[in-house]
């Protein structure tokens, strides 16, 4: 109850927060930018804060809509060429859904209705948290990355 969300351009932003997050942004922002996006995103963080940020992998093909994937030492170059004192906590990967998990959900839940059955449902999420949520550098399609802001 005491938690604001705020989804809004970093740039207009006046306050600080204890946890900033940029999810699917980066590969948008094109490279000459991303010094100046990293530093906004710093500067709108409390010390001691985290930054969490979500990029697609170079597991996936390049969209024609981002500048970039990433691997962990594009990013990592990309944090160091913005010298900022920022420290990574963790970085961990994970899958999009499976073509056969978005056909499900396109024949169980659309605009119009949702058609569930309970045991199928637990069935299939428990399968997806199982086996695809947590994967490697060399097969997910997202990197997730944790940083803290020195104090």
């Amino acid at each position: 109850p005491e938690i604001e969300f705020h989804a809004k351009h970093a740039a207009d932003l006046q306050e600080t927060f204890d946890i900033f997050t940029a999810i699917e942004v980066l590969d948008h922002i094109p490279d000459e930018q991303i010094t100046q996006f990293l530093s906004t995103v710093y500067s709108r963080t409390k010390p001691g804060g985290h930054i969490i940020i979500c990029v697609p992998t170079t597991v996936r093909a390049l969209s024609e809509k981002h500048y970039r994937h990433y691997d962990i030492n594009i990013f990592r170059k990309q944090l160091k060429d913005s010298s900022l004192n920022l420290t990574e906590r963790k970085v961990e990967y994970v899958f999009h859904s499976p073509a056969w998990l978005k056909l499900y959900s396109k024949f169980t839940q659309n605009g119009l209705w949702i058609f569930e059955l309970k045991p199928l449902r637990n069935l299939v999420w428990n399968f997806v948290k199982k086996n695809l949520l947590k994967t490697t550098a060399e097969n997910g399609e997202e990197m997730i990355v944790l940083l803290q802001k020195d104090l």
